[in-house]
């Protein structure tokens, strides 16, 4: 065989490579046959989705939320607490009580001597402070969130105990006063009516905080309160403390009991008779400030 027939036979053995790889790659793109006609075209190529970052539930849907825990407001006792305060003159003016004043006489079971009694509590904070007086003696205690003392004309200045700050703070706390000053943040339940001395009460049960429920038993024509029941701390033991109060007058627009008897655990042991209360008054600086000598 010659040189040009050799260059010759490897011209034509390249040519007919590349032409049966350019009918190879022709039939992949044209569409294949099926049994009886039928035709698949070529699926593209398949790329693999980017990923997303985990979605988070949209607001307001329904993913499962923390149950609450404790006592909830229902709207029967929303709507009667409403009434209450709107009887006894306006939330938002109970709200914007910053002091309280009153004075009068005030009795304890098994004394029959009537005190002279002078109070005020401040807020927010409740900071409380009682001067009574008797038989020519005088006694002045305060409590606050940091303490309390107390000064007498015949046993001079002391410290009170923590356990009965503790206990008298809790007492403050469940006040009606401040109960309505507070009234926003409350629980109330509307309870079933209750007949007491022949009276068909309303009854509302709020909780303030961590307090023991306090209820209230309404009238139901005027819709004020006419006594309060709950329970606190007295001389060492938990007993169930009831206000009976009546003699309402309008002070600065809001409604005050002018007289109240308190019972605990159904046995008489006070009776307050009030002759004046003020709102708002402008209070010495060191109103409730232990006296200078036993400042620390």
């Amino acid at each position: 065989m010659t040189m040009q027939y050799k260059k010759l036979s490897i011209f034509v053995a390249i040519a007919l490579v590349a032409t049966v790889a350019c009918s190879l790659q022709a039939q992949d793109s044209r569409p294949t046959s099926k049994p009886g006609g039928a035709t698949t075209k070529p699926k593209p190529p398949t790329t693999k989705p980017a990923s997303r970052p985990a979605s988070r539930p949209a607001t307001g849907s329904t993913a499962e939320q923390p149950k609450p825990t404790g006592p909830q407001s229902t709207p029967e006792g929303k709507q009667l607490l409403a009434q209450m305060l709107a009887a006894m003159g306006g939330a938002d003016k109970f709200a914007a009580i910053k002091n309280l004043t009153w004075q009068g006489g005030m009795i304890r079971a098994g004394q029959g001597v009537e005190i002279d009694i002078h109070g005020v509590v401040e807020f927010p904070g409740e900071k409380y402070r009682m001067q009574q007086s008797a038989g020519g003696s005088q006694t002045t205690f305060v409590v606050t969130e940091g303490g309390g003392w107390q000064d007498s004309s015949r046993t001079g200045f002391a410290q009170l105990p923590d356990t009965f700050v503790k206990s008298f703070r809790e007492s403050l706390r469940v006040a009606t006063t401040p109960i309505l000053h507070d009234w926003e943040s409350l629980v109330a339940q509307r309870l079933a009516p209750e007949v007491v001395a022949d009276m068909e009460y309303d009854v509302l049960r709020v909780w303030r905080g961590a307090s023991a429920p306090i209820d209230f038993l309404v009238n139901p024509e005027t819709h004020m309160i006419e006594r309060k029941r709950t329970r606190v701390a007295s001389n060492g033991a938990m007993v169930l403390r009831e206000e009976k109060t009546w003699d309402y007058r309008v002070v600065d627009g809001l409604q005050f009991p002018f007289h109240k008897t308190i019972t605990d655990n159904g046995k008489q042991v006070q009776i307050i008779n009030i002759t004046g209360y003020q709102l708002n008054r402008e209070l010495p600086a060191d109103h409730f400030t232990a006296p200078g000598a036993q400042q620390r």
